[in-house]
């Protein structure tokens, strides 16, 4: 149900790294069609083609590449290629994939590094955490029905919130896809129930910059930012192991170890990055 993307040294010196974290709520038959493949592969290609990206305007890039994709997904090319996903998948086709899309979503955070700056995007509750000086900088917030920006819009469009989910369903607040939630013509693409319009964070860059990890929403549940979020406190790290292993490790280490377990059961998906402090 998750993608990711990893593109290093763009034009400019630029790289784009990402998590989307698909979420499957139909029936099991549809299982296959994967909304966050399609992401995956025309995210960088539809950022890096606009002109605000060639500009250099990359705040404004990344909101307007999460809306050109969105829009995609739903549209005739986002149609033919997910039902070529999902037949590949082994997937049945016969079901409709214009129903599965009313209700499939993925949250998504986006990270674009220049050499002065990090420019992270974020809808939903994926979530990046940056490490400076051993302590951790938060790089996103989640966007949860309940927080006020959220309840505000989400009254003006007529929805309402319950046990902590818009309308009785879903329970956040920005997504791509969920077009069930975005159907009311007489609201812009931002002010629907469901928006996937990201919030973008903008921080310097500095020598003391140590690590960024991504995690999904499913990891986010188990594993919480807080101070001492250095890479010597993730598994492994003290015994110098390079930081593929400490990332697998970490998974491992957060696993739930019975499937009873109230978390831990779910996909999880996480991108951890070292930096070379001497090329900074």
């Amino acid at each position: 149900e998750d993608s990711k993307i990893h593109r290093i040294n763009l034009p400019g010196g630029i790289s784009v790294f990402g998590v989307f974290d698909g979420m499957e709520v139909v029936a099991t038959a549809y299982r296959r069609l994967q909304v966050a493949k399609f992401v995956e592969k025309h995210f960088v290609e539809v950022l890096t083609g606009l002109a605000s990206f060639k500009s250099g305007d990359y705040q404004f890039a990344l909101v307007e590449a999460f809306r050109k994709v969105d829009e995609m997904i739903s549209g005739p090319q986002g149609t033919e290629e997910l039902k070529t996903i999902r037949r590949e998948g082994g997937g049945d086709n016969s079901n409709g994939i214009k129903n599965y899309l009313k209700y499939d979503w993925l949250t998504a955070n986006v990270l674009l590094i220049t050499p002065q700056k990090y420019y992270d995007a974020n809808a939903g509750d994926s979530r990046s955490v940056l490490s400076r000086s051993g302590k951790a900088v938060a790089l996103s917030e989640d966007h949860k029905p309940e927080s006020e920006v959220e309840k505000t819009r989400i009254a003006k469009a007529g929805g309402t919130i319950s046990n902590g989910r818009v309308n009785g369903g879903l329970n956040l607040s920005r997504s791509m896809g969920d077009f069930f939630y975005k159907r009311d013509k007489s609201l812009a693409y931002d002010e629907q129930l469901i928006i996937s319009k990201p919030d973008v964070t903008v921080v310097d860059r500095s020598k003391e910059d140590e690590f960024i990890k991504w995690d999904a929403t499913a990891l986010v549940k188990i594993c919480n930012q807080q101070p001492g979020h250095g890479l010597e406190d993730l598994p492994g790290a003290q015994e110098n192991k390079d930081p593929k292993t400490v990332i697998q490790e970490l998974l491992d280490f957060l696993l739930a170890k019975d499937v009873a377990e109230e978390v831990g059961c779910d996909n999880m998906t996480a991108i951890l990055i070292e930096f070379n402090k001497a090329a900074l």
